[in-house]
């Protein structure tokens, strides 16, 4: 395989971040495993790095959250190295009293950048926090949007599509609540709904797809992934897009009055439901154990990386914080082989830094007091 761009972050600078005053941090050598006590502010030198990406980072903290106490603005920058050369990101947060609110803003090489689409090309990363643990265990709502997000790191006008199917969906929920049952807004609303939720739909079906490629051959916990609901059981009836679209416009006209009793729309993209087979036992990912589950949500994070890597010739710098917990060592073991396989930058936080022992030749160890 012949990765285009690989993603390097040699140091890294916090300022009033966190619980981090003014910090400098070296990366030059190597990946590293980053230890130390609760509370001394391991993840949030993941979360710095994660920020200089597109999107709002690991925790997906608000803007004001990140900036330490006592202070009204905070500063991020990385020394990145690429295919594109060796350049300085930056970001900073600074209250405007224009606005009454913080403002973000990213630098490339002391230059403003416009357009945050932009920052993909200048650094990728991919994490795995403890919060995702539960990630089988989640409403539908959830996992759908973790899925989303890796489908636009392939497709940038995927989330800007699911905005503004959510819109659509709002409108005419409170179209219906005004008893307008019959109402040419509303056929209109239903027209543009339908048009941008089958290839809404489509999108995360072809993805899934592609995935499981690599989850359905993965070494240890193969999975497939799959989408179900009743837009899903169209498509899998009908060839033609435009057959759906017809059937889905007048499910929603027939649904209406049902809808403004239940006070929502029953049949949309919103809907879809994730499944997550374990291949090995033919079981439910949410029916497997903690320690399981753990292991099959890395193989769906690491079957990503390889898809990133054949697709669009990317390897992500790679976060994984506290990657070990619910994991025995033979498997914590086993899941740092697999990552370092990538040839990415990889950041590991633990509290239990003897667990990583025996990979000192592969790793920088780094003590956070």
């Amino acid at each position: 395989m012949s990765v285009v761009n690989s993603y390097f972050i040699s140091s890294l600078v916090l300022n009033t971040f966190r619980n981090y005053q003014h910090n400098f941090f070296d990366f030059k050598n190597s990946s590293h495993i980053i230890y130390g006590e609760n509370g001394m502010g391991k993840t949030n030198i993941l979360e710095g790095i994660s920020l200089l990406s597109a999107g709002r980072g690991l925790r997906s903290a608000s803007i004001d959250e990140v900036i330490r106490n006592g202070n009204n603005s905070t500063g991020i920058e990385g020394k990145i190295t690429s295919n594109l050369g060796e350049y300085n990101l930056n970001l900073s947060v600074d209250f405007s009293l224009e606005s009454n609110s913080y403002k973000k803003k990213y630098f490339l090489d002391g230059s403003q950048i416009k357009n945050k689409n932009l920052l993909d090309y200048y650094l990728n990363c991919i994490w795995l926090i403890p919060q995702m643990d539960n990630f089988f265990l989640q409403d539908n709502a959830s996992k759908r949007k973790f899925i989303d997000r890796l489908i636009f790191n392939f497709d940038k006008t995927h989330l800007s599509r699911l905005n503004e199917h959510d819109k659509l969906i709002r409108e005419r929920n409170k179209l219906l609540s005004s008893g307008l049952v019959n109402n040419k807004w509303l056929d209109l609303i239903e027209e543009k709904l339908v048009e941008i939720t089958v290839p809404l739909v489509v999108s995360r079906l072809d993805f899934l797809n592609s995935l499981n490629e690599f989850t359905s051959n993965d070494d240890k916990y193969p999975l497939h992934l799959s989408f179900i609901g009743e837009i899903e059981d169209l498509l899998a009836k009908h060839v033609y897009s435009l057959k759906v679209e017809n059937i889905l416009k007048e499910t929603l006209r027939e649904n209406r009055r049902n809808d403004l009793v239940m006070s929502q729309t029953s049949t949309s993209a919103h809907k879809s439901k994730l499944v997550c087979i374990f291949k090995t036992t033919n079981i439910g990912a949410e029916n497997s154990s903690t320690g399981e589950q753990k292991m099959m949500l890395i193989s769906i994070i690491s079957s990503f990386v390889k898809l990133l890597q054949k697709v669009k010739q990317i390897s992500p710098i790679l976060l994984l914080d506290e990657i070990n917990v619910h994991l025995d060592k033979n498997n914590t073991e086993y899941v740092v082989e697999k990552v370092l396989q990538f040839g990415s930058q990889v950041f590991i936080t633990t509290t239990h830094q003897e667990i990583f022992k025996d990979f000192k030749a592969k790793f920088e160890f780094l003590k956070i007091n």
